[in-house]
């Protein structure tokens, strides 16, 4: 006990003077303290932060891995992870965005812009991107559509044969160049003839295409030509048939299928709650459910609040959302800069319940492969009066649905993150991260586990 009140003593000092912003000198304190006991892991630990806010890459890494030689339990390790991140499965020197498991687990599938084909000096979101295919056994990546156009948003059809995507390939608005900014057309990508064709033209403004559990119809939310509100629509690929789905003369976002491919859930803005004398994207969004069988649409969220990215649970009992209740930054209205919360809707019982309170920023809920859990983006948890930056670093969030069980998975110290995808059949979870010096990587973490000090090597090594 007396020893452990002298280490915190002596980290002390390094700290006042980290907060003091003598960095220098806080790097000169811990490695005098390293020279006269080199198993203290907390000033090994203060050292590779101060080199890593430095941008010296080169001495974090050799820090981190002078570190792993004492064996650090698993706090450590955590700490460690705040620094590097996890597996990294495609390079932060890309913008790479969307990730999507494929239906065994084995692969990912995402977008990714690795130049500046725009000619602006950056790489980012404006540059046209590629889709890539990466396997998580082999590690092998490979190409499947090249970044010749604008291509994106890719994503598995149930037996992993095949991937659809949104790809734009004419200058459709005529402002002379071809970008995220023109009609997309709807492709699917074989991956056994490696062969792909267009299953709907760019006609319309698509967004979110996804295959129905069967594989033979893609959803997707669009604006049809000359059409001023966005539909939802169900396109049987084989029979080219086109199908509504709800109603169309409302502005309809964010639908997906159940797991038994019966039923769609979406969002859809139908009631002037702001007062302003029109329905727009800034009034209340209610969600509806729309029964393919009966062909039939019932509201089970109403606009009482904002509701937004609903998303069935694998067992197909509950959909997750999130809802703005409160004007929690205190400007006098509810809007997008407030905190949501997320809550889960029982199909069964009818019943919304709380699941994450909107103490802190939350979005982009997303369900665990046995429904028990639910990942999602979140702020800082820190002191409930403290001040946070709507714009700060967001981090990775877990919280167990019937225990409200939360803990971070990645910190929001160093990265900011965002598109987590889960795998369906473990506790695997892949998602876009970056820190103030990278662009936009893709990387892969374990809900539940750890990585073994091997594997937690070539995470330093490949990372830093």
């Amino acid at each position: 006990m007396v020893q452990l009140f002298r280490l915190k003593n002596k980290l002390k000092n390094g700290i006042k003077l980290t907060r003091a912003g003598q960095t220098e000198e806080a790097i000169a304190y811990y490695t005098s303290l390293l020279a006269q006991e080199p198993t203290n892991l907390e000033a090994r630990l203060e050292l590779s932060r101060h080199y890593f806010k430095k941008d010296d890459y080169a001495s974090t890494k050799q820090m981190l891995l002078e570190l792993l030689k004492y064996n650090p339990p698993a706090p450590e390790i955590k700490k460690i992870l705040e620094i590097t991140n996890f597996r990294r499965i495609s390079s932060d020197k890309y913008f790479n965005a969307e990730p999507c498991f494929s239906p065994d687990g084995g692969k990912i599938v995402y977008s990714s812009a690795r130049r500046d084909t725009n000619h602006d000096g950056r790489i980012n979101s404006f540059d046209r991107s590629a889709i890539y295919l990466h396997d998580l056994k082999t590690g092998e990546e490979k190409c499947l559509v090249s970044d010749e156009h604008y291509s994106w948003r890719p994503s598995f059809s149930a037996d992993g044969k095949k991937v659809v995507y949104l790809s734009s390939r004419r200058d459709t608005n005529q402002d002379g160049q071809i970008d995220y900014q023109d009609n997309p057309g709807v492709y699917i990508f074989d991956l056994e003839t490696n062969q792909e064709k267009i299953v709907l033209p760019d006609f319309y403004k698509t967004k979110y295409p996804s295959f129905s559990p069967d594989g033979e119809k893609i959803l997707f939310a669009a604006w049809r030509a000359e059409a001023t509100h966005c539909g939802i629509y169900l396109l049987d690929w084989v029979k080219r048939e086109l199908k509504t789905i709800g109603n169309e003369f409302y502005d309809n976002n964010f639908p997906s299928f159940s797991p038994d491919g019966t039923k769609i859930v979406y969002t859809s803005w139908r009631s002037d709650t702001n007062n302003d004398g029109r329905i727009s994207f800034h009034d209340n969004t209610a969600i509806y459910l729309y029964d393919l069988k009966e062909e039939n649409e019932y509201q089970i969220v109403p606009d009482v609040f904002d509701n937004l990215f609903p998303v069935f649970s694998p067992d197909g009992r509950y959909i997750a959302y999130v809802s703005y209740h409160r004007d929690t930054n205190r400007d006098g209205k509810i809007d997008s800069l407030d905190n949501p919360g997320i809550y889960l809707y029982d199909l069964g019982t009818r019943r919304e319940k709380l699941v994450v309170s909107d103490e802190h920023y939350n979005k982009f809920p997303i369900f665990t492969f046995d429904s028990k859990g639910l990942v999602y983006i979140g702020s800082w948890r820190g002191k409930k009066d403290e001040e946070r930056n709507f714009f700060e670093n967001k981090g990775i969030y877990l919280i167990e649905t019937t225990s409200k069980n939360e803990q971070q998975i990645v910190s929001d110290k160093y990265y900011g993150c965002r598109e987590v995808a889960t795998s369906p059949i473990d506790c695997k979870i892949a998602y876009i991260s970056w820190h103030k010096k990278s662009n936009r990587g893709l990387y892969l973490a374990d809900l539940k586990n750890l990585p073994t000090l091997p594997e937690l090597e070539k995470i330093i090594e490949e990372n830093l």
